[in-house]
């Protein structure tokens, strides 16, 4: 295990005592042989913070979308994964492993939780990572688009699809905007239609 400096955290990378929690097979466990081994593997990979209450980072190349990938019997799997598997046991269904520190390349098993897709999405919004409104790469409305639609609809008129048409998207896509089901951030136009 490679260490950035002296740290009171070399005893969070202890191997686990059994390997009763890796019978599973994946997603939910690994197929391991030799727990220990993997184990003494994975750890090669970790660098260890300066900081005592930092991020133990994983240092292998990325698997998909910034997290980082350890291979276990010619399969690669997520480093987060793995770290859960190694520390706390087998993964249950539809469970993902979440990151209390929002670095995907963290391993430290005191920074990783268990949630459904549904917790993970809440904590994402929660801590401003979602890509809601101007931060969608596959937006078409400006942030001054929306308050105009709203504005604009407000008064009277004109229908939800000249409004669309107006500005470049599809009807429900404008009364999305227009009953805020979409851009709800945008604190700005009628509530309620």
């Amino acid at each position: 295990m490679r260490a950035r400096g002296e740290t009171g955290n070399r005893e969070m990378m202890t191997a686990p005592s059994s390997p009763a929690p890796f019978e599973g097979h994946p997603p939910q466990g690994l197929p391991l042989r030799g727990v220990g081994g993997v184990f003494q593997r994975f750890t090669k990979h970790v660098i260890l913070p300066e900081d005592p209450e930092g991020c133990f980072i994983l240092d292998t190349s990325e698997k998909a979308k910034g997290y980082p990938g350890f291979g276990i019997a010619g399969k690669c799997y997520r480093g987060n994964r793995v770290a859960w598997m190694l520390f706390h046991g087998a993964i249950p269904a539809g469970s993902h492993v979440l990151h209390r520190c929002d670095n995907r390349r963290c391993v430290r098993p005191d920074h990783l939780f268990l949630g459904t897709n549904k917790i993970n999405c809440e904590d994402m919004t929660r801590k401003g990572r979602s890509r809601f409104g101007e931060r969608n790469s596959n937006v078409r409305l400006s942030p001054d688009d929306v308050i105009a639609i709203r504005d604009t609809y407000s008064k009277g008129g004109i229908t939800q699809a000249e409004l669309g048409k107006r500005y470049g998207v599809s009807q429900s896509t404008a009364h999305c905007v227009i009953t805020r089901k979409k851009w709800k951030h945008l604190d700005v136009g009628i509530k309620n239609v």
